[in-house]
């Protein structure tokens, strides 16, 4: 049976909806009734309800009570008394979800008959319910996860559904069609994803806390527009959970099976940093105010820590569990070009490599539900750094003695490259084994290396960020063993690299043993940068599963390699496979090499700074570019395979270059190259 708990701080997995004895005096009152697939679960049970996570769309104006009862049918709710106690609390609306039970055997004492006794049920809880003044809403049961040979979904809760219907027309009351949005939701899904949602394999009912809050996500998509009244008490951005939860997102289509993926809500408690002793202005460094309104918000339970409008100094900026960087409208994060801001070392990465070095100018490590977002400004004094970006010779020696000592798996702690002038600029913003992070909004100007880096991390959100960078070595976005990513709606303009994956360097990568897979970038915009998307060099763990599409190439100045550029050398081992890139706008004036660039040889400084220790091949595969239109080129595929170890299974359709400067097609070592409706200058291949 279901049980019911009080919401409090820290029980974010369970949400916030509340039970009925535990309500206290409020403005309006929603009541919810249902059965095992709405309910609140006791919080060691692993099944969820979707109606425990309704309040977390809500403001406190509006207080939602749970009181669905696992097995419960429209006869035995009310028959049980239960009914009696939800007009008991006066209710203003009385969410209505039954189905599942009613839909059992016949001469089981919960059944009903979808056409009589089950309307007759629901339209007595209206007629009630309207006596007393509420509204009530009715909502479809949602399909059960059933599925036949054919990957066609059974269900036999369509009678009820449409008996909901009915009903609904003929009282004239408000109804949420939760059975269709579910069916739409387990087809776009399939019969191997829905199971993500599932509580248990064997159970094609009930739900884990993923599949709750996605019913929850689906029931209000509808709920606000079928009942207007209750658009006033919608959370608004500036009215954030109690605690931390989960949102999943909708499902991402892709060519692989894509994950769900979420992002964290955060609690509504604020933590300004003025409160802390920071100073405005830009001359005062307002590091350890920071610190200390990171620890308080997470020491709280989580919320956001909030730079207001200004400009602020500061040096590293350590991030904690549940803790949201927000930074406001007409703020600016400036963070200090002195390194000794940024010790003492940390347990990092650089170029492929752990070890021990000069912190990220944002970091975390270790967390969980981390967020930096807001429309404020975040921005690198790049002068001091800019002095570290030559290789003078203590660089390249502190660069080859850290690769000896991947080589000789010494431990990480004792590889402090901080150290004797060797000077590894260490990255704007890294979250290091983290997970549900999120980065929006924000606006980001100069980095002293590589500007976003997730390093194995998993559930990864980045959208609407505007990057500008220019420097040695200063990519975008660098995911790195990390996996179920999404990057959408972002803006570039970079002096290198944009979107860059990446998955470790040799030996290092071996002993992690974790590859990048299940990334998705859409919707982006790069007005300068290398390549529009590059693959490695640093990939030895591999790299499958990446979706680029409907984005925009628009090089006009700086340096352009190609569209798409996979690089490796015979050192890295690893493999590349599964990238779709497709729906590409190149509108830039820039020649590039190659629409599509896969080269096996790429070794730069290292090629002759240490030897090759152990030899391993990249097994490069299934790489497919559709809808891509680029005006000039010096060649249309330029690809370098290893004759032991050929590149295969490349597929080109509807590609145009419109100017080739040297030939259309240069290529080594590779197999299957298919080309459909392909044209390279005055060549075109057609089916």
């Amino acid at each position: 049976m279901c049980g019911v708990f009080a919401a409090g701080a820290g029980r974010a997995p369970q949400g916030r909806t509340k039970r009925y004895a535990n309500v206290k005096p409020a403005a309006k009152t929603l009541v919810i009734i249902g059965d095992s697939t709405v309910c609140n679960w006791p919080e060691k049970d692993v099944r969820r309800g979707w109606g425990q996570f309704i309040q977390d769309y809500f403001s406190d104006s509006l207080v939602v009570v749970n009181m669905a009862r696992s097995g419960r049918s429209t006869k035995t709710f009310m028959r049980e008394g239960l009914w009696d106690k939800v007009l008991a609390l006066k209710p203003d609306y009385v969410l209505i979800q039954f189905g599942h039970n009613d839909s059992h055997d016949p001469h089981r004492p919960e059944a009903t008959d979808a056409q009589t006794e089950f309307k007759d049920y629901l339209r007595r809880y209206i007629t009630q319910a309207r006596r007393l003044g509420a509204v009530p809403i009715l909502v479809t049961p949602m399909y059960r996860r059933q599925f036949d040979e054919a990957g066609r979904i059974q269900d036999n809760l369509l009678p009820y559904a449409e008996a909901m219907k009915d009903v609904a027309r003929e009282t004239g009351v408000p109804l949420v069609d939760l059975n269709s949005a579910s069916e739409n939701l387990y087809l776009q899904l399939g019969p191997q994803r829905v199971q993500e949602l599932a509580n248990s394999p064997s159970d094609q009912t009930h739900f884990n806390q993923k599949g709750a809050q996605m019913m929850a996500e689906l029931v209000m998509q509808q709920l606000p527009a079928v009942e207007p009244s209750l658009q006033p008490y919608l959370k608004t951005e500036g009215q954030p959970a109690e605690t931390v939860y989960l949102r999943p997102l909708s499902p991402i289509d892709a060519p692989f099976d894509m994950p769900i993926v979420s992002v964290p809500v955060f609690a509504q408690r604020q933590f300004n940093i003025k409160d802390f002793g920071a100073q405005p202005g830009g001359n005062a460094k307002c590091t350890e105010a920071i610190a200390w309104a990171i620890e308080a918000c997470h020491a709280a339970g989580g919320g956001r820590v909030v730079v207001p409008a200004g400009t602020w100094l500061t040096g590293a900026v350590h991030l904690k569990s549940n803790v949201n960087l927000y930074v406001a409208e007409g703020a600016e994060l400036r963070f200090s070009d002195d390194p000794a801001d940024y010790l003492p070392a940390v347990h990092t990465t650089w170029e492929g490599f752990e070890c021990y070095n000069y912190s990220p100018l944002i970091y975390a490590y270790q967390c969980q539900n981390v967020a930096i977002s807001g429309p404020g400004r975040l921005v690198c004094i790049q002068d001091g750094w800019r002095r570290w970006m030559d290789r003078p010779p203590t660089h390249m020696q502190g660069l080859k003695e850290l690769y000896e000592m991947a080589v000789s798996n010494v431990p990480v702690e004792q590889r402090h490259m901080e150290e004797r002038g060797i000077n590894l600029r260490p990255q704007f913003i890294q979250l290091n084994r983290c997970k549900n992070v999120l980065i929006e909004d924000v606006t980001i100007r100069n980095s002293p290396f590589w500007t976003i880096h997730p390093v194995l991390c998993e559930n990864v959100v980045i959208r609407r960020i505007d990057v500008y960078c220019r420097g040695h070595n200063t990519d975008g976005i660098d995911p790195e063993f990390s996996r179920n990513v999404l990057i959408e709606a972002c803006q570039f303009d970079q002096g290198d690299d944009p979107i860059v994956i990446k998955a470790g360097r040799n030996h290092d990568a071996w002993r992690i043993g974790k590859s990048s897979e299940n990334i998705v970038i859409r919707h982006c915009t790069v007005l300068s940068g290398h390549n529009l998307l590059a693959i490695g060099s640093e990939m030895s763990g591999g790299v499958r599963n990446v979706y680029m599409h409907d984005c925009d190439y628009r090089p006009t100045e700086g340096f352009v390699r190609s569209c798409v550029l996979i690089k490796t050398n015979h050192r890295r081992g690893g493999f590349v496979e599964n990238i779709y890139v497709q729906n590409i706008r190149f509108e830039g004036a820039k020649e590039v090499k190659a629409l599509l660039e896969i080269d096996t040889d790429v070794l730069y400084q290292w090629r002759d700074l240490v030897p090759t220790y152990e030899r391993r091949l990249t097994k490069i595969r299934n790489i497919q570019l559709k809808g891509i239109a680029v005006s000039k080129a010096q060649y249309g595929i330029w690809i370098r395979g290893e004759q032991e170890q050929p590149v295969r299974d490349i597929v080109l359709e509807n590609v145009l270059v419109s100017e080739i400067t040297k030939q259309a097609r240069f290529i080594q070592n590779a197999e299957n190259i298919q080309e459909k409706n392909v044209r390279f200058g005055s060549e075109m291949v057609s089916p």
